[in-house]
C-alpha cells in the first residue's frame, strides 16, 4: 500500500514475508514473519493481518476458523444495543470486535497487549463504507491507530484508508521490487520503522 501520494514509505504483507521501507531514508526491513519476535511470540501472521483487513474475527497461529476454534470467542448480547461486543483472549493479546446485529459486520475492532518487558501497546481499527467484492461486503473505508510505549516512551502512528474503486483485477505489480540503493536495517528495528514512517 503505498503512503500518501508522493510515496514516502510503503508497507507489503505477503504469505511469506512482511515488507517496510522507508523512502524517505532509502531504508527497508524484509522479514519473514517468524524472524520479527513480537509477531512470532503472539502468533500473527499473514492470515491474521489479512482477517483485519477484511474485517473478519481471527485467532492468532491459525489460517481459518473452524467450530472447535469459534468456542474461544465470547460474545455479550444486549437486548438495548444494535452492537455486540465479541472478545478473545489468547496470550497476552486480548481482542474485542464489535459486531452490527443487523448486517453481522465488524465495525470496529481493538487489540491490546501488555508485557513486563515490553509495555503495552493497542491496536484500535475502524471500518466504514462497505462495498461488494464478489460475495462479500469489504471496508472501503479503514482507520487504524498504533499506540505503543515499547519503544521507550508512547507513540502512536494512525493511518486511514479511503478506498474509491475496490477491483479484483491482476493487471498491477503484486510484489514490490526493492532498489539496489535502498539499506537492508535489521529485523529488531521493525517497530521503530513503523513508527517512524
Amino acid at each position: 500500500v503505498p503512503i500518501i501520494r508522493s510515496e514516502v514509505g510503503r508497507i507489503e504483507f505477503t504469505r511469506d514475508y512482511v515488507l517496510f521501507i522507508d523512502r524517505m531514508h532509502k531504508q527497508y526491513v524484509k522479514a519473514k514473519y517468524t524472524d520479527v519476535a513480537f509477531l512470532k511470540s503472539n502468533g500473527i501472521n499473514f492470515y491474521s493481518l489479512q482477517a483485519l483487513f477484511w474485517n473478519q474475527l481471527f485467532v492468532p497461529g491459525t489460517n481459518q476458523l473452524t467450530s472447535d476454534l469459534l468456542q474461544r470467542f465470547d460474545a455479550q448480547k444486549n437486548i438495548n444495543s444494535s452492537i455486540i461486543p465479541i472478545t478473545l483472549q489468547n496470550g497476552d493479546l486480548h481482542f474485542n470486535w464489535n459486531c452490527n446485529t443487523e448486517s453481522g459486520l465488524i465495525q470496529a475492532a481493538s487489540v491490546a497487549y501488555q508485557s513486563q518487558k515490553h509495555g503495552r501497546s493497542t491496536l484500535d481499527w475502524r471500518y466504514d463504507n462497505f462495498k461488494p467484492i464478489g460475495v462479500k461486503q469489504f471496508p472501503a473505508w479503514q482507520s487504524f491507530t498504533f499506540t505503543t510505549t515499547a519503544t521507550q516512551r508512547k507513540q502512536s502512528v494512525q493511518l486511514t484508508l479511503d478506498m474509491e474503486e475496490l477491483t479484483t483485477k491482476s493487471n498491477w505489480d503484486a510484489k514490490t521490487t526493492i532498489s539496489p540503493k535502498y539499506k537492508k536495517v535489521e529485523t529488531q528495528d521493525v517497530l521503530g520503522k513503523i513508527m517512524n514512517l
